[in-house]
């Protein structure tokens, strides 16, 4: 008799703990989702002068930006311009806000490595932008 009681006295006392935990695990988890949550910065490339070679992530073939052809770009892009091209990277916000722009120079290696937004208002957290020049020149 004394056994069952000891169980049915363990199996309140277990199921007590995990109500504790979900119900304040749930919130707080739900809180540093909508803190960390983020959706990706537009970046549009735009050339100025000469062509301006493009290589996309995911083993996509390289692409020749014309002069003054206006070109979506996203993380894991590298911007190459030649000795006599020139370019203006633009940085939106999702909702078309202008963050940033980056002038690149002739003879100019650029990596974007991260771009991205918090998804909500809410959020502590800022607009990050990560680029990595190699070699060459540029503006912020």
């Amino acid at each position: 008799m004394k056994d069952r009681v000891r169980l049915a006295w363990t199996i309140l006392a277990a199921a007590f703990i995990i109500f504790a935990v979900v119900l304040v695990g749930t919130p707080l988890g739900v809180m540093r989702w909508i803190d960390q949550a983020t959706v990706p910065l537009n970046m549009v490339l735009q050339g100025q002068e000469g062509a301006t070679q493009v290589e996309r992530p995911r083993n996509d073939p390289r692409l020749l930006l014309a002069q003054h052809a206006p070109l979506e770009l996203s993380v894991g892009t590298t911007v190459v311009s030649g000795t006599d091209a020139q370019s203006v990277l633009s940085v939106l916000s999702p909702q078309d806000d202008l963050l940033a722009t980056i002038q690149v120079y002739p003879g100019s290696d650029l990596g974007i490595n991260a771009a991205s937004s918090p998804r909500f208002q809410s959020s502590d957290s800022g607009h990050r932008l990560e680029v990595t020049l190699r070699y060459g020149r540029l503006r912020l």
